[in-house]
């Protein structure tokens, strides 16, 4: 059985590297530290980048425009490309959410993942639904996820 149930299927695997957060008034270690949110919450814009393998290879460079709520919800807003080895383009767009773990320096992901491009060869991925799931190392600034097709 796949992760998401029977007949689930690993489309891609990534690993990708945090930059340096973009803060709009508060900041985000002392949030992750243990520091209470903001009353009208946190916004965040972390970029991203690395290797995605798997059936779906490649590129993947973007931006997570992630709002962390009072209530310390941590609402994921995903949008990247992915370059094919052979320079084909697919936009990458994902929601979901990060929930703590008790070790504060771990998140894990369940993202909503949609893939859209033009190209003729890879248009099969535009009817597609993605689900994937992982984990955020904030100590470490690295990202790894799998997507699934559902």
């Amino acid at each position: 059985m796949g992760a998401f149930g029977e007949g689930a299927e690993l489309l891609y695997e990534y690993a990708v590297r945090l930059g340096p957060a973009v803060e709009y008034g508060a900041s985000m270690a002392a949030v992750v530290g243990g520091e209470a949110p903001p009353a009208c919450g946190l916004r965040v814009d972390i970029p991203f980048e690395g290797e995605v393998r798997g059936r779906l290879g490649g590129h993947l460079r973007g931006i997570d425009y992630l709002t962390i709520r009072a209530d310390g919800r941590m609402e994921l807003d995903l949008r990247g490309c992915i370059t094919t080895p052979d320079g084909k383009r697919i936009a990458l767009r994902a929601d979901g959410v990060g929930l703590p773990t008790p070790d504060e320096s771990l998140v894990r992901l369940r993202e909503n993942v949609t893939l859209t491009t033009a190209d003729p060869d890879l248009a099969w991925l535009n009817a597609q639904q993605v689900w994937a799931t992982g984990e955020a190392n904030l100590a470490t600034g690295e990202v790894r996820i799998r997507g699934y097709l559902a």
